[in-house]
C-alpha cells in the first residue's frame, strides 16, 4: 500500500504498477486503512487490471477497507449489476492511499483513460468518466 502526495499525482500512477498485487481476501482488505484511495482489481497476480476504482474515505467511512471488503459480502445485483461478473474474476488488488479528493479523482481518471485505449479494463465503462 502506498500513499500519494497531493502535489505529485503522477508518482501514484507509476507506483500502482510498481507494487505487488495482494490476494483479494477478507483478511487482506481488513488490514487496509479506511481512507480515500485509488485501487485496481486484477484477475492474475501479474496481469493487467480489469477494474479501476476509487474510495472516498469520507470521515473515515467508505474508504479503501470498506470498498474492497464489499467484494466479499452479499449484494443485490439489481442495484450493483457490474459486481456480479466482476466478482468471479476479482482475485488480486493494488491500493494507493490518496487523501486529497481532487488528486484521487484525477488519478482514477488517468488510470481509466490510459488503459481503455488498450481494451484492458473489462469492467469499467468509459462513459462514466
Amino acid at each position: 500500500m502506498l500513499v500519494c502526495m497531493p502535489n505529485f499525482p503522477n508518482i501514484g500512477w507509476m507506483a500502482l504498477y510498481g507494487q505487488p498485487a495482494k490476494a483479494l481476501t477478507r483478511e487482506n482488505t481488513l488490514k487496509l486503512p479506511n481512507k480515500g484511495a485509488v485501487y485496481s482489481i486484477h484477475k492474475e497476480k501479474n496481469g493487467p487490471p480489469i477494474y479501476v476504482g476509487r474510495a472516498s474515505g469520507n470521515g473515515g467511512k467508505y474508504g479503501a477497507r470498506h470498498r474492497l471488503s464489499s467484494y466479499h459480502q452479499k449484494d443485490d445485483f439489481k442495484e450493483h449489476p457490474t459486481k456480479k461478473p466482476l466478482r468471479k474474476d476479482a482475485n488480486y488488488f493494488k491500493v494507493i492511499i490518496v487523501e486529497d479528493k481532487k488528486t484521487r479523482r484525477t488519478l482514477e481518471n488517468q488510470l481509466k483513460r490510459g488503459l481503455h485505449g488498450n481494451g484492458k479494463l473489462k469492467y469499467n465503462h468509459i462513459g462514466k468518466l
